[in-house]
């Protein structure tokens, strides 16, 4: 005789009686589908909006062979981040796998890699993300930021113009060699590799997100933009080759990441990363090191400039704080409100403006019932945006991150950093270098737009300001 059910086992039951999942969520059906899909090519920021708005929390995209579903409230989201159930999917002939995973096996970069392997690797790293390893990396912040600071003193005396979204991008090159790899870069070599990645983000936005231009990118094709792609990494593999050949002519424990790569061990062979392992791990974490934070920089400079009650606060606060002298990462806690501009741009702004997880197996999300295989995108863009979570959503309000006024707000209507077990390794290092760099240079300067510039975002690998950012530069 079976024991009666418990009270618990009950309301399951019934939970699960009266929530049974439905077949498919609402989308676009027929024209109105592939309508989208070329919306989606040329205007995906607006068209994710546009779904979210007629379709609600979940929608589908029937594409023919592997469904697509966006998804659109903080609950789902944090169900699909946080669940093992849910992986990055990344197929080898993805370029993205190609571009940061050569051994196509095991042993790829931490951006694209999942599972036991994954593990592994994010293990190894972590130690060299710990707060007290970051925190010794803040000297070579600011020298980095300072130097840029003498550039853009010599541009105010001359009166010439400058593309600050450039800057943005060597600047954080610089910094997140020096910082996480011990190599000094010349300024030729940071031309160099900005130049490369700017090459490399375009060719891999075009293939992710462009179904007809993606063909110009598969493997063997004989097409200019293939030469071009791996033109531009050929560039970037003689830069980190060269920096992992002195590394291994020189063996010494600097305390760095690459430190870390180079004494690691897999736990059952006992042998070490060749050359090619450690190229993906360590272009991996200059990509992805620097990427990110050069866009949301370039993000706050033109927010900044487009609001001067905002700004006048954020220059009250430096004074007051520094008086002047270079900024140190235990000034942070002092500088609040520096922190709440660099958060609230990344919620109008978020770098990484999209991010997609692929079900493992047949899995219940919200009201429905997904596919193995159903591949989940998330926007961080339309999601920060949530009126019913964000109030007037389209106005930049620093406030917002106050303890008051984030206390009680869902945990994933803000995740700019992804999260669950993939959340950004590099996260805090993000922050803290874009707190750094913002108080050493706006206690310095005031940028200025130049009028008739119009200014709107490239949602590219990450969200790019379309044609750069030309402003004047004053001193204050």
């Amino acid at each position: 005789m079976y024991p009666a059910p418990t009270d618990e086992a009950r309301r399951d039951w019934h939970v699960q009686r009266h929530t049974t999942p439905k077949a498919v969520p609402n989308g676009p059906q027929g024209i109105a589908f592939w309508w989208g899909l070329d919306r989606f090519r040329r205007h995906p920021l607006a068209y994710l909006e546009e779904l979210a708005q007629r379709y609600g929390n979940i929608s589908l995209l029937p594409v023919p062979g592997r469904p697509l579903y966006f998804i659109n409230h903080p609950d789902l989201v944090q169900h699909v981040l946080q669940s093992p159930n849910y992986v990055r999917g990344v197929g080898p002939d993805d370029l993205f796998a190609r571009f940061l995973g050569h051994n196509r096996g095991q042993n790829k970069g931490l951006l694209i890699n999942d599972g036991p392997s994954w593990l592994r690797q994010r293990r190894l790293m972590q130690p060299a993300f710990h707060q007290q390893s970051i925190a010794r990396l803040g000297t070579q912040m600011t020298e980095a930021t300072l130097a840029l600071a003498d550039h853009w003193k010599a541009a105010d005396s001359q009166g010439v113009l400058l593309d600050v979204a450039a800057d943005m991008t060597r600047l954080t090159l610089r910094i997140v060699c020096a910082a996480l790899f011990g190599a000094d870069l010349s300024q030729h070599e940071v031309d160099q590799l900005s130049a490369s990645f700017a090459v490399i983000v375009q060719g891999l936005a075009a293939a992710s997100f462009h179904p007809l231009a993606r063909l110009a990118y598969w493997p063997g094709v004989p097409s200019w933009q293939q030469r071009r792609f791996w033109q531009a990494n050929g560039h970037l593999d003689a830069v980190v080759y060269r920096i992992i050949k002195e590394r291994r002519d020189q063996p010494a424990d600097r305390g760095d990441l690459l430190s870390l790569l180079l004494a690691a061990c897999d736990e059952e062979t006992s042998a070490g990363m060749d050359d090619q392992q450690l190229r993906d791990e360590v272009l991996t974490l200059i990509f992805a090191g620097h990427e990110t934070t050069a866009v949301a920089l370039s993000w706050i400079w033109y927010v900044l400039s487009t609001h001067p009650a905002v700004l006048n606060r954020l220059h009250t606060e430096l004074d007051n704080v520094l008086g002047g002298r270079v900024p140190t990462i235990p000034d942070l806690p002092s500088l609040p409100f520096g922190l709440m501009v660099v958060e609230e741009t990344m919620r109008l702004y978020p770098p990484a403006w999209m991010f997609s997880r692929t079900t493992l197996t047949e899995d219940k999300l919200g009201d429905y019932l997904l596919p193995k295989g159903g591949v989940v995108l998330m926007s961080p863009y339309t999601l920060h945006r949530h009126p019913a979570f964000w109030n007037r959503p389209e106005v930049f309000e620093p406030e917002r991150f106050t303890p008051e006024q984030a206390k009680g707000r869902p945990r994933y209507a803000y995740f700019p950093f992804a999260g669950g077990a993939h959340q950004c390794i590099g996260n805090q290092f993000a922050l803290i270098e874009a707190q750094l760099v913002l108080a050493t240079l706006a206690q310095q300067f005031q940028l200025h737009l130049v009028p008739g510039q119009y200014v709107e975002p490239e949602p590219l690998i990450t969200l790019h300001i379309r044609h750069g950012l030309r402003m004047r530069i004053e001193r204050r």
